[in-house]
């Protein structure tokens, strides 16, 4: 807090208004930081993505081959028990 004090210097009296192109360049440029910083993480992005897909499909598989385990277990249970 006291940095700041220390830092601070009064506003110059003849500094021009804050005009609707500054606001622009602004906006134009926050928005160009975030797609750059978005494109340096866009291969981590895919990569994350990816191992989601494969975690999905290897539950389903998973699953499915659980049902089928037990749709077996269960009928050679009806065969040995007739």
């Amino acid at each position: 807090m006291l940095f700041l004090l220390v830092r601070w210097q009064p506003s110059k009296v003849n500094q021009p208004p804050f005009t609707v192109s500054d606001g622009i360049a602004l906006f134009w440029g926050t928005v160009r930081d975030f797609l750059k910083g978005f494109a340096e993480r866009l291969p981590y992005i895919i990569v994350g993505v990816l191992i989601y897909i494969l975690f999905l499909i290897l539950s389903k598989l998973l699953k499915k081959g659980i049902n089928n385990i037990a749709r077996r277990s269960n009928s050679i249970n009806d065969t040995l028990a007739s």
